[in-house]
């Protein structure tokens, strides 16, 4: 693997850090996760839409997803979010 080809990986694990660490306190608002949602969608665009990428970033968000639900002691006490196996826009 050429030197190039690394820093792409490093960056997308990069990328995702971040963004796993700016919402990493979910509020579990619609302006929250639409929010997420499009910096996600973004980052998946900006590295080339790559399946690594889709496969970091996802499990990016159902990790935040998970945190949210466990932020609440009963189920009943969070909205249920349906989780897709991606959560990228189809084009």
């Amino acid at each position: 693997m050429t030197e190039s080809e690394l820093r792409k990986y490093y960056e997308v694990i990069t990328d995702s850090w971040k963004l796993f660490k700016d919402h990493s306190t979910p509020t579990g608002t619609d302006e929250f996760w639409q929010v997420l949602m499009d910096k996600t969608n973004d980052l998946h665009m900006k590295h080339g839409q790559t399946i690594f990428s889709e496969q970091v970033l996802n499990a990016v968000i159902t990790e935040i997803e998970s945190i949210y639900k466990r932020s609440y002691k009963a189920p009943a006490a969070y909205p249920e979010r349906q989780i897709q196996t991606s959560i990228f826009r189809t084009q």
